[in-house]
């Protein structure tokens, strides 16, 4: 086999934490004002409180430290790729490098349970590679009789090896670790295909040309979402080319680029050397890491284009959310040691925490927000922000929805360019409260598998409010809470998202191309209006209770220095004087109020 030199570079994460440090170093007087700012009113008050205060605010200069690292990740991904011409040189193994030089034998393994799509299968066993060079096994964990009675049926017709288990322990690992470790005559090379995946019919003879290198232990294919039958998949499947076309392909050059689960091909000695799948939620990315380990990479195919389905309705969106923040909590808890290994780069190592921390780290933003909205009001605390301070961090946490913004400039109209973005501000703003529960159980719990639906449900209103009611009394708490201290505004962005969930929960029907167009206007028109008017009455109200507050403040200042005075004008109120007098002292506030009374009670 010949071995082609890696192209890793840290180029791209050298230029990050530059920009990072550049960042902190601007705003260094304003993130140390916020820390003695409190350092100073803590000294006002009992130890417990101090400490209290002060803890707080190093965790929120933390945080917002942390928001600017992660957004300019995002940023630098983003910016990199579409400023540089020709993508071909973020490929680590050129075209001319991928002939193996023979044909070996390779399985497909096609992982089901309760969800087969025939079809789906049927296509993709229609590889342009010798067939005597082919198995495919079925691997199906399904629970439902009549489930297995399909797959049962297909398997006969088309000559394929069903293999099941007595037990579905370790999810969809274990039941690739069962084919491993059965004693069939394995390919040198097998493909996992999930239940929706159709992988073109030059997959297997171009993948394996990648192999040459004998570094490679995955290559991973390309990936765009097909056969949408729902306004919302029809809305919202286009992100899969966005994003995938992007981030592995800088992943690959610049970063740790790990299987992502499905239409990958993976060299089968490699696999059993390190003792098969780990038996974890996020079993793809636990495995690329302890393939690192001997030496072995991920590899991005480009060029290989294969169709998965987009999620069919938001429930089944927020189900694959879930997951996806469950598996990745639950490699942090099992997984972190890995980031010791002397196989990893520095800069993979700073990858993968900034991508898999992401989502689990959901928990320290709503901290972030409780401590602005709980923490500091109950002490009396107001930290001044100023607006440069604010602005890069509204900015770096806005900045995962750069690429498409970018991506899709001509290959959408102006009007679905912009229904896009509107529709994309509910869909991921209104994600805080699965992904701070997901987070949370699988921190304190166990990760679960769970199976993306691939079939939707007709809901009415009233079923989307029941069903999307967690994120419907998450946003109206914290929102309740922010008017409480009267800034309203402060979490606008997330109560607005997590109410307007109900109307992306109505997106599940089939699509019906005649009406789609006007239904889908419609209920963006409303979302923006939404957001909108929500906002304007969220600074409205900021400012008419900054208002009242410094009146009462005021107020209530001037009663307190002339309580003497009310009270020696009190006494001075027999029961000779008239009612108007005594009426007059009891509504007393101001010092011109009491001057009022003691004219009154002179003249009485």
């Amino acid at each position: 086999m010949t071995k082609t030199k890696t192209k890793k570079s840290s180029l791209l994460y050298l230029g990050i934490i530059f920009t990072w440090i550049l960042l902190v170093s601007l705003f260094a007087g304003e993130l140390l004002q916020v820390f003695y700012d409190a350092r100073s009113f803590a000294g006002t008050k009992n130890q417990f409180v101090g400490a209290l205060i002060n803890s707080s605010a190093v965790l929120v200069v933390i945080l917002m430290a942390y928001f600017w690292l992660n957004g300019l990740k995002d940023i630098f991904y983003t910016g990199v790729f579409w400023l540089v011409g020709d993508k071909s040189k973020f490929a680590s193994i050129n075209s001319e490098n991928r002939n193996l030089g023979y044909q070996p034998k390779v399985d497909l393994i096609y992982t089901v349970c309760d969800d087969f799509d025939a079809n789906s299968l049927e296509v993709s066993l229609l590889q342009d590679y010798p067939k005597w060079l082919l198995n495919c096994y079925i691997l199906d964990d399904s629970k439902k009789p009549e489930s297995k009675e399909e797959i049962d049926l297909f398997a006969q017709q088309n000559s394929l090896q069903v293999i099941r288990r007595n037990s579905s322990s370790g999810y969809k690992a274990g039941n690739i670790n069962n084919w491993l470790n059965s004693d069939l005559e394995f390919g040198e090379f097998f493909v996992i295909l999930d239940s929706d995946e159709i992988i073109p019919p030059n997959f297997v003879s171009d993948a394996v040309g990648f192999f040459a290198d004998g570094e490679v232990g995955i290559v991973q294919a390309n990936h765009v979402a097909t056969r949408s039958h729902t306004r919302f998949a029809d809305l919202f499947g286009n992100g899969v080319a966005s994003h995938w076309v992007t981030y592995q392909g800088m992943k690959e050059r610049f970063g740790f680029l790990s299987l992502l689960g499905h239409g990958a091909m993976l060299r089968t000695a490699d696999v059993k050397a390190i003792g098969g799948f780990p038996e974890v939620v996020a079993e793809d990315l636990a495995l690329s890491i302890k393939l690192a380990e001997i030496g072995k990479r991920v590899v991005f195919a480009k060029d290989i284009i294969c169709e998965e389905t987009y999620p069919v309705d938001y429930f089944s969106f927020k189900k694959r959310h879930a997951k996806w923040t469950m598996g990745n909590m639950e490699f942090i808890k099992k997984f972190s040691g890995l980031f010791l290994s002397k196989k990893l780069t520095w800069f993979e190592k700073v990858d993968i925490l900034l991508f898999v921390y992401n989502l689990p780290l959901t928990v320290l933003f709503i901290t972030f927000l409780l401590i602005h909205l709980v923490v500091f009001p109950s002490v009396g605390f107001v930290p001044n922000y100023s607006t440069t301070l604010l602005l890069p961090t509204v900015l770096t946490l806005l900045a995962p929805l750069l690429n498409d913004l970018i991506y899709f400039v001509g290959k959408k109209d102006l009007f679905g360019y912009i229904r896009y973005f509107l529709a994309s501000v509910p869909l991921y703003g209104s994600l805080y409260f699965i992904s701070f529960w997901s987070a949370i159980k699988a921190l304190f719990g166990k990760a679960v598998f769970l199976v993306t639906p691939k079939t939707g449900q007709i809901h009415s209103i009233f079923s989307s409010i029941i069903k999307n009611r967690s994120e419907i009394i998450f946003g109206l708490v914290l929102f309740g809470i922010s008017y409480i201290i009267n800034q309203p505004w402060s979490v606008i962005l997330i109560v607005v998202p997590s109410i307007l969930s109900v109307s992306l929960g109505l997106l599940g029907k089939k699509v019906d191309h005649n009406r789609h167009f006007a239904i889908t206007k419609a209920y963006q028109i409303l979302a923006v209006l939404v957001l909108l008017i929500g906002i304007g009455l969220g600074a409205n109200v900021q400012n008419f209770g900054n208002t009242l507050s410094a009146g009462e403040v005021a107020g209530v200042s001037e009663v307190g220095d002339n309580n003497q005075e009310l009270d020696n004008l009190v006494r001075q109120i027999n029961p000779q004087n008239s009612a108007k007098v005594k009426e007059c002292v009891d509504r007393a506030v101001t010092k011109a109020d009491l001057e009022k009374c003691r004219e009154l009670v002179e003249n009485d």
